[in-house]
């Protein structure tokens, strides 16, 4: 068996696909243009991908590490990340130690690199491999949840009792000129406010208008729509969503929520309140999210009806994990506590 960092990426691209497509079927991740815009197009820098390769079987590629650079604002000092994404065997080679080798040697490259940590969130199946690669877990990271028509999220005959509740979870009818979705290219307003954000903030991904407009406007498999709140052409708040289906239930996502913490709660309370409900309009059963728990927007969410999502509601526990590289960066311990972290769905790559 032989591991290495992938560097022809583009050579290998077809072989990865392959091992995606059987292990996942025909998904997401296992689409060319997905794994060009993720890997190759990140205005932060190509993915590095450690790959093991069955060299008995013509070097076949049969399991894969990937992280992808993002640089993190710690304390608003600019530091090299990266997200780990995308870990995976071909289920013939599982139970032989190749993923534990696989993550070993992504965390030798992201040291060779001047990579200074790597955070992610590791499912069950993942978990204990990263543990034992020396992985911190910052957090069993909690959803927030808020019905809508909830009756859709389950089958008759409890589908037919919720139904007349559905309207207490409507959102509340909000007109607010100064909200509006948009559907523009992200520019320095966005930037000005993420920056602002950083200064009541411990940890954040920095938010720069090229990774914006990578991450929400350039995917070529998901659809994102973005609601504004300006006043006198300031940016005073954003909220960025996306309907998808988690096992065959229709879920509405708060991918990105970012607030000016000096701006009239009223008005962020409008932008809130119009993103839920377009998600009412297109029949959405519940609206998740995630948000550290000392932060504006977290309370915000909690004002507009977002709860602790219950176990029913979670498929499967979402590990909120980092791997220290650079053990010599004592201001990196403040990322092992979840309060001190902006993170949002859009901060990994599920969502």
């Amino acid at each position: 068996m032989k591991f290495s960092q992938s560097d022809k990426l583009k050579e290998d691209k077809d072989q990865i696909l392959r091992l995606t497509r059987k292990i996942f079927g025909d998904v997401e991740i296992s689409k060319s243009d997905f794994f060009d815009w993720q890997y190759l197009n990140n205005p932060e820098g190509e993915a590095i991908v450690i790959t093991a390769k069955d060299d008995d079987k013509q070097n076949t590629i049969v399991g894969v590490e990937s992280i992808l650079p993002m640089n993190i604002l710690v304390n608003q000092t600019i530091v090299k990340a990266s997200l780990s994404c995308n870990s995976y065997v071909d289920p013939d080679y599982r139970n032989k130690g190749i993923f534990s080798k696989l993550i070993s040697m992504v965390l030798e490259q992201s040291m060779k690199k001047n990579i200074s940590c790597i955070y992610g969130v590791a499912n069950d199946n993942s978990f204990n491999s990263f543990v034992r690669q020396g992985s911190y877990e910052i957090s069993n990271m909690p959803i927030l949840f808020r019905p809508l028509r909830l009756s859709h999220y389950f089958s008759f005959p409890i589908s037919a009792v919720l139904r007349i509740f559905d309207n207490i979870w409507k959102a509340k009818k909000s007109v607010n000129p100064n909200v509006v979705e948009f559907n523009g290219h992200f520019d320095e307003s966005f930037e000005i406010l993420a920056t602002k954000a950083s200064q009541r903030i411990p940890v954040i991904k920095q938010r720069t208008k090229e990774f914006l407009n990578w991450r929400y406007r350039n995917s070529p498999t998901r659809q994102y729509k973005t609601f504004v709140l300006r006043k006198n052409s300031v940016l005073e708040g954003y909220v960025i969503t996306r309907k998808t289906e988690i096992n065959g239930k229709s879920v509405g996502v708060i991918a990105d929520f970012m607030v000016d913490s000096d701006a009239n709660p009223a008005g962020i309370k409008d932008l809130v309140q119009i993103a839920l409900d377009d998600f009412w309009k297109s029949g959405v059963s519940v609206t998740i999210a995630i948000s550290g728990p000392l932060t504006v927007e977290y309370q915000l969410l909690s004002s507009a009806g977002f709860k602790i999502a219950p176990k029913f509601l979670k498929p499967q526990s979402a590990h909120f994990i980092l791997i220290n590289s650079d053990p010599t960066r004592k201001d990196l311990e403040q990322l092992k506590k979840y309060d001190n972290w902006f993170f949002s769905f859009g901060d990994y790559d599920v969502f």
